[in-house]
């Protein structure tokens, strides 16, 4: 069958568009693209969850390796294998994934090498199941969709809070909180075009910043006047998590939101922000007394370390920073001996 010449005209050219409108975009998004820009190709939308990250990735990211599984879960070169005999899983946002680590220096891996060294010759193996972006509600539904109760982890480590606090969607902009934006399951239709369409760095440019064009004439509360997740249901979250993994036969672990960011002179927002975070922190805190659960207070211990340089930057811990993490909850988990079968 002979293709007409009109079709094979309007490929080429529609190609060439796509080339000439992509190789740029795609240089800007390298060069001068903000944090979100750069993380855009990691992700994919999810019509549950809002979005999460992409499986089979082997690809640089933030100038460090990145490999994620058949799950969408950062795994390193080498993992502890079926065989091991102690599980724990690590719920978290991008903290706990370890933007900008190599995997080897997240505290997951730290941590999985503190307790292999510990509890030899019986093999510990540690999940890190953090993903970039999330909030307690999505920590909470990805908790409940993705089988993660059928791991029967010895210890849940729960890290949320840092998202919560947002008040600009990750991955799209909304004026809802994520109770209320992801409250019915996304159009199947809608997400597959939009993972189809977003994998271009143009369509993810004018998407993004030509939305920003738009918002004064959109109506509804602003953009960035509501907070992702308020501290009523951050901490509703927070406990139907420590009671899931109960029901599954976890130990719990809760893990308060360290972070260093600039004085309050630096800005409105982030005076803000720092006060939601001290409150969110009050709340874990409190609730690991209501449900008696041990809490890795690494806010205070990362403060009262008073070292440099445990932060890439005001919320994602350097190597020094991921290692110091791990030693606490090392210290948690062996103080409440929570690896100890039947304990």
């Amino acid at each position: 069958m002979k293709i007409p010449g009109k079709l094979v005209l309007l490929a080429v050219s529609s190609a060439a568009w796509l080339l000439l409108l992509e190789v740029p975009s795609a240089y800007w998004v390298e060069k001068w693209g903000d944090p979100l820009d750069k993380t855009r190709p990691v992700l994919m939308a999810n019509g549950e969850l809002g979005w999460c990250q992409r499986p089979g990735l082997n690809c640089r990211f933030f100038g460090v390796s990145l490999r994620t599984d058949a799950l969408g879960w950062r795994v390193g070169p080498a993992t502890v294998s079926g065989q091991a005999s102690r599980t724990v899983l690590v719920l978290g946002p991008s903290s706990t994934f370890g933007r900008g680590m190599e995997y080897g220096h997240t505290y997951s891996s730290f941590l999985e090498e503190t307790l292999n060294n510990e509890y030899a010759p019986e093999r510990v193996r540690v999940i890190n199941a953090g993903q970039i972006g999330f909030s307690s509600w999505q920590g909470l539904k990805f908790y409940q969709m993705t089988g993660l109760e059928k791991l029967k982890a010895d210890v849940l480590v729960i890290a949320y809070g840092v998202n919560d606090v947002d008040r600009f969607r990750f991955y799209f902009n909304s004026s809802l909180s994520d109770k209320e934006e992801f409250a019915v399951p996304k159009n199947p239709v809608s997400v597959f075009l939009q993972n189809a369409l977003l994998r271009f760095h143009f369509i993810h440019l004018a998407s993004r910043y030509g939305s920003r064009l738009l918002e004064p004439f959109r109506r509804g509360a602003a953009m960035g006047s509501v907070r992702r997740v308020d501290d009523d249901d951050f901490e509703r979250n927070i406990r139907a998590l420590v009671r899931l993994g109960r029901t599954n036969g976890s130990k719990i672990v809760l893990l308060t939101t360290a972070h260093h960011l600039p004085p309050s002179g630096a800005g409105e927002m982030t005076s803000v922000i720092a006060s939601d975070i001290q409150n969110i922190n009050d709340r874990v805190r409190k609730l690991a007394v209501v449900e008696d659960v041990p809490v890795a207070d690494i806010e205070k211990d990362l403060a009262v370390a008073g070292e440099e340089g445990v932060f890439l930057d005001p919320v994602h811990f350097s190597e020094k920073g991921n290692k110091k993490i791990a030693e606490i909850l090392a210290g948690v988990i062996r103080g409440g001996d929570l690896l100890k079968k039947g304990s």
